[in-house]
């Protein structure tokens, strides 16, 4: 059954697309920075992450007071992403159910909500074990922290790179139509 929005409906719709595809924009350079600073970086054992990143990460670390400030801190990042990614998600989601069911947006769809159950995956393993336990992270296997931050770093910058390249065709596909 296809529902009939009011156009206020669709204006306000348009407006959460738009913020959390921005967002999204901005999530994708932080992670570009991240690879950057990974070839040209001082220290490419530690993963570079932005001044307002960090203090987000700190945000939500504090929420978990009773843990080691390792912990929190790993809790802060995944925390983070989470809500980042679901974020892009839930953009993603509208935009393919209320404008384009193209196969482009779907693909983007498709891509993210697999991105997003790898991060149910670690911000729920984090939170349980201390320790964040997913695909990217190889389920724990043990390996150098540079390697396992090289390699988690390089897969989210591709699993954030295939959504937005998807919906990036499928906005200009959309907007060519019009």
């Amino acid at each position: 059954m296809k529902v009939k929005l009011s156009r206020p409906s669709i204006i306000t719709i348009v407006i959460i697309v738009a913020l959390c595809f921005l967002f999204q924009i901005a999530h994708f350079f932080e992670h570009l920075a991240q690879a950057f600073m990974v070839i040209i970086g001082p220290d490419r054992t530690v993963l570079f992450m932005t001044p307002w990143a960090t203090d987000l990460v700190v945000w939500f670390a504090d929420m978990f007071q009773s843990r080691p400030m390792e912990e929190r801190m790993l809790i802060g990042m995944e925390v983070l992403h989470f809500f980042g990614n679901l974020i892009f998600l839930t953009g993603l989601f509208l935009y393919y159910h209320v404008f384009d069911k193209s196969r482009f947006s779907k693909i983007a769809l498709i891509a993210q909500s697999l991105h997003m159950f790898e991060h149910v995956l670690l911000t729920a393993t984090v939170i349980l074990f201390g320790t964040p336990l997913g695909f990217t992270t190889l389920f724990g296997a043990p390996i150098s922290l540079s390697a396992a931050g090289l390699l988690r770093g390089t897969i989210h910058f591709v699993l954030n790179l295939i959504p937005s390249l998807y919906i990036a065709k499928a906005l200009i596909r959309f907007f060519k139509k019009r």
